[in-house]
């Protein structure tokens, strides 16, 4: 979204001024680093009640509610999308 800001903008096409494409790349990154930064402590609050959760599981003996691969999965995306969340506040502040 924001590389078509920019493409849109005098840049390339020259659609609108310089302002703008200014102001919309920064919201545009605003957003996206806010997205990416709640995803992942969403994802964060997920694998914290599911780890939480594992003893009281098991002493009922109730199976786990995700599977181990869903879990790694789980790992993996929270630790991707707190890298992009990263990236998006350093191109913000950049």
């Amino acid at each position: 979204m924001p590389t078509l800001a920019i493409i849109l903008g005098p840049s390339l096409l020259g659609l609108y001024n310089y302002g703008f494409e200014k102001v919309a790349t920064t919201v545009l990154y605003a957003v996206l680093a806010i997205i990416t930064a709640g995803v992942s402590a969403s994802g964060l609050a997920v694998k914290r009640s599911q780890l939480e959760e594992k003893g009281s599981r098991e002493l009922i003996g109730k199976e786990d509610s995700l599977p181990d691969f869903a879990f790694e999965h789980l790992n993996w995306t929270i630790s991707l999308l707190v890298v992009s969340s990263l990236f998006w506040f350093y191109l913000l502040l950049a």
